[in-house]
């Protein structure tokens, strides 16, 4: 036993603390009157407390600790027992313990702790207790004085079981005030979360009151003085506070495990959705530039620079897995392209790079697709400068192809916004394929998906089988407004038709190639947009087993009975997208514009391996510039 907390020197208290202390510390029967402790209690000064640590140590004997099975039966045993612990708690977390007596302590102050905070609702209806945040905030205070600079006891602490959920109710305990001015119970209690193997979801949600947007709120007030909810772009962040922000950083990656890479495949994780609905996003955004920005002034330490990294791998996270609307403009608005080149250009350590690439490639680059993300890309981009080499060679070439994208992208919106736009459509009725302006053809008034050049034409389709496949045109077109507006999609099918009609010998050629291989077999091309850059992916399929690998089966079943009834003016076309965590495969026949062009390429086909390569492309290249465009999405 630790020597200030042995008994040898009880002769020099007071006698008064004396008659009460001896009778509940020896192994009689009878214990101290509630009067008694009262008056103990009483004798306590602010100045004194220190030479009653060893009566506070053997009153604190969890032998001492009422069974729970007793509690229903409130005895002046338990009464006395439990009275003389909550004082000694007090009144230990009121003054700082004897150096290195914690090992001794803790066991003894974790065992009533434990009681009390199980037990809590019970004892306030029996006795009198301390309000919850007094408690807490003294508890932690002690955390802090036993742990500050000794690695032994934050582990002897951490490793207590119930601490964490102890630690949290502290947290939530604290007011607005307390963040600021109360620097080391903050960082016990973040350290206590944050050691060994972290915080589990089950712990936050059990010690958010079952509701893990409270854990995420509580996080937000903690960067409340760092950057305040309402500021504007232009404010700045208040550094004196940033450390309050590097805490709530750390137990966010250690409740959502980022750290692990293995884990980084599933995002965004719980916490950071509930965070990101409150505004998080801004909030790591405008500390990251505000880092970025001291890293342009100063070199940093290992210790800033992992932070930083730890900012732009949240960014990273957050907007991962995630559509591009209003998360997206609101870190552009705040400078998140800065953020990138900043990073970029001052030499980083390895880490943050291969993080920057990622963001870029697997963010910043899909969201080109989207109408409603692109303005905001292309403003944002126009305010940095990028004139200096990049001389991480991943950065560059993710940064090189984002910028050359948003550009050809860009302009693509502004053709897509312009009066000067024609939508061409081919009539549905694969007996007729005119091919006319999308304005001048009449719509299918129950799917609104179909689309034919006279009535005629939309009876003929509708005896051909169009009166079956009606509903699941309907159905088809509501799958994909779930994940798309109706401008989103018309932009995506603009994308595609002008990509297309730019690359149309190269994708005639393969296509050529791939039905040399293969005549008799049905070709699907995918056009995969998933991470932003177009990627050709043609497999043969037979007819009947394309259907079965797809939601919808009975609207795929029709496309395919269209395509295989087109005498070679349709093909079968998928493009791929992704909206946040799900992908989905737009089914965009395409047709082409002169009937002349599939009999051509079939005539090609025909001749097999009699063409050599330069003569096939060539040829090619005479059919495709017969007329222009020779695609038109149906």
């Amino acid at each position: 036993m630790h020597p200030v907390l042995q008994l040898s020197g009880l002769r020099q208290l007071p006698f008064l603390s004396r008659r009460f202390i001896t009778p509940v510390l020896c192994d009689y029967p009878q214990y101290a009157s509630a009067d008694e402790m009262s008056r103990f209690t009483e004798s306590l000064t602010k100045h004194n407390r220190h030479r009653y640590v060893a009566v506070f140590y053997h009153l604190l004997d969890p032998q001492r600790i009422p069974k729970a099975a007793d509690l229903e039966i409130w005895t002046e045993e338990n009464a006395c027992n439990s009275r003389a612990a909550l004082k000694s708690l007090v009144n230990l977390f009121s003054t700082r313990p004897p150096k290195d007596a914690a090992p001794d302590l803790w066991p003894r102050i974790a065992a009533w702790i434990e009681f009390f905070s199980t037990f809590d609702d019970l004892w306030r209806t029996l006795m009198p207790l301390p309000s919850r945040k007094d408690f807490y905030f003294l508890f932690m205070t002690f955390c802090s004085h036993i742990c500050v600079k000794n690695d032994r006891n934050l582990q002897l602490v951490a490793s207590t079981p119930g601490i964490r959920l102890l630690a949290l109710r502290s947290w939530y305990s604290l007011s607005d005030a307390d963040f600021t001015r109360s620097e080391d119970v903050l960082h016990i209690i973040h350290d206590i979360i944050v050691d060994g193997v972290g915080l589990s979801l089950q712990e936050v949600i059990e010690g958010s009151q079952g509701n893990l947007r409270n854990f995420a709120c509580l996080l937000m007030r903690q960067c409340e003085p760092v950057v305040p909810h309402d500021c504007p772009p232009s404010q700045e962040v208040a550094m004196d506070n940033f450390w309050l922000f590097r805490l709530a950083s750390d137990v966010v990656a250690v409740v959502d495990n980022l750290a692990d890479p293995q884990n980084r495949g599933i995002v965004p994780r719980p916490l950071c959705e509930a965070l990101l609905s409150l505004g998080f996003i801004k909030t790591v955004t405008m500390v990251g530039c505000a880092m970025c920005q001291h890293a342009l002034q100063r070199s940093l330490g290992s210790m800033e620079w992992r932070f930083l990294t730890n900012c732009v791998l949240l960014l990273e996270i957050m907007l991962r897995g995630r559509r591009p609307d209003h998360v997206l403009h609101t870190a552009l608005k705040f400078d998140l392209l800065r953020i990138v080149l900043s990073c970029a250009l001052i030499e980083p350590s390895d880490p943050i790079h291969c993080t920057l690439s990622v963001l870029i490639a697997n963010t910043l680059t899909p969201a080109t697709i989207y109408c409603s993300a692109l303005p905001d890309l292309v403003y944002a981009e126009s305010q940095v400068t990028s004139a200096m080499e990049i001389r991480n060679s991943g950065v560059r070439e993710a940064w090189t192809m984002f910028r050359n994208l948003l550009g050809s992208r860009g302009r693509i919106l502004e053709l897509f916004n312009s009066n000067e736009r024609i939508s061409q459509r081919a009539c549905d009725n694969v007996k007729c394929g005119t091919i006319s302006e999308k304005k001048s053809l009449k719509r299918c008034s129950e799917c609104l998906a179909s689309c034919y050049c006279s009535s005629e034409c939309q009876i003929l389709d509708w005896q051909r089988g169009h009166r079956e496949s009606c509903a699941w045109h309907r159905l088809y077109r509501q799958t994909i407004r779930v994940g798309f507006t109706p401008k989103e999609h018309a932009f995506m099918r603009f994308i595609l038709q002008h990509e297309c009609g730019e690359n149309q010998l190269a994708l005639t050629t393969d296509y050529l190639h791939a039905r040399q291989r293969d005549p008799q077999a049905m070709l699907l091309t995918v056009y995969d947009y998933t991470s932003g850059q177009l990627k050709i992916e043609r497999r043969a399929r037979e007819i009947k087993d394309l259907g079965d690998e797809n939601e919808n089966k009975e609207y795929w079943s029709d496309v395919i009975d269209r395509v295989s009834k087109s005498a070679g003016r349709m093909t079968l076309d998928v493009m791929r997208v992704s909206a946040g965590k799900t992908r989905y495969e737009l089914v965009l026949p395409m047709c082409w514009i002169s009937p002349d062009i599939p009999r051509a390429l079939e005539e090609l086909i025909s001749q097999g391996n009699e063409l050599s390569e330069s003569e096939m492309k060539t040829r090619v290249e005479e059919i495709v510039q017969r007329e222009t465009p020779t695609h038109c999405i149906v």
